[in-house]
């Protein structure tokens, strides 16, 4: 999961790089964590992944849409969630 790992959510703080590329086990599922960053700007556009709004660099909105993250990292958005999150991102 993309910036969920970000253990003090209360803080704001950057994580650093060791931070970044820390793999990290949970033992809940990713519907209960989007359920419980939702109020922090975390959206799931696929059912694998949960982002961090503030993190979205770009939409692509063609043949298979995508996410392009701040780290150059490309999330794939399900067709059912295409049209959702592009007036997501349209709207900010």
């Amino acid at each position: 999961m993309y910036s969920i790992a970000h253990q003090n959510l209360h803080e704001r703080k950057r994580p650093t790089e060791q931070e970044k590329n820390k793999k990290i086990i949970i033992s809940k599922s990713i519907g209960e964590y989007e359920t419980i960053l939702e109020n922090f700007k975390f959206v799931r556009p696929h059912h694998s992944f949960l982002v961090n709004q503030e993190h979205i660099k770009s939409f692509s909105k063609n043949d298979g849409a995508l996410l392009l993250m701040s780290n150059g990292i490309e999330i794939p958005v399900s067709q059912r969630k295409k049209d959702k999150f592009f007036g997501l991102l349209m709207s900010e």
